[in-house]
């Protein structure tokens, strides 16, 4: 099995098996999220942002998160790396693009994707109701730092972006009978933000 993939292959994988299984695994698997540009110029360098990450209950790729799996997890997402490909279009313009990584010669995976931010150590990473879609959303503040790429001229620009949050699943089991994912313990690993046209 490889060691990185979408939740759907994980679910696929599972499902092919049709039985319930705990093992500890080290997978990191990507949901959808979203990232928000904010007007600060008070940290001189960074530019502050605010992500709307991935929710508590069941996701379209048949994944479950349950509300204390996502709490147990919180702590983890501060320190990590926000990630992102950036490229031109025909116009000149920067784009980002989405998860790029190839394999080396030795079949190792190596991230072409580089770190253009980060969340903060004190970030308030907490859960915020949906009232609408009646689950919980994962917020956190972080920055994106102003120099070294274009990535800042493309959030002030676009004003928001979709991202895919990374996580490290350790527990998971799957339930033949409802045909759902549970994700039981994990960490965040990081967040890759996603370009228009992924």
């Amino acid at each position: 099995m490889n060691k990185i993939m979408t939740l759907e292959d994980l679910y696929s994988f599972y499902s092919q098996r049709a039985e319930s299984t705990e093992e500890h695994l080290a997978i990191a698997v990507t949901v959808p999220g979203r990232l928000t540009y904010e007007e600060d110029t008070s940290q001189l360098g960074l530019t502050p942002v605010v992500l709307s990450a991935c929710h508590t209950g069941k996701n379209l790729n048949q994944s479950r998160i349950s509300k204390e799996a996502m709490e147990d997890a919180l702590p983890s997402f501060r320190n990590r790396p926000i990630l992102g490909y950036i490229w031109k279009d025909e116009d000149g313009n920067p784009q980002f693009d989405s998860h790029n990584m190839h394999q080396d010669d030795d079949g190792n995976i190596v991230y072409d994707e580089k770190p253009i931010g980060h969340i903060r150590e004190n970030s308030d990473v907490h859960l915020e109701y949906d009232e609408e879609n009646d689950r919980y959303r994962v917020i956190a503040d972080g920055f994106i730092y102003n120099d070294y790429t274009d990535a800042v001229d493309i959030l002030k620009r676009d004003g928001q972006c979709d991202v895919s949050v990374e996580l490290s699943v350790l527990d998971l089991s799957y339930s033949a009978e409802e045909r759902v994912l549970d994700i039981n313990k994990f960490v965040f690993t990081g967040v890759t933000i996603l370009g228009k046209d992924e």
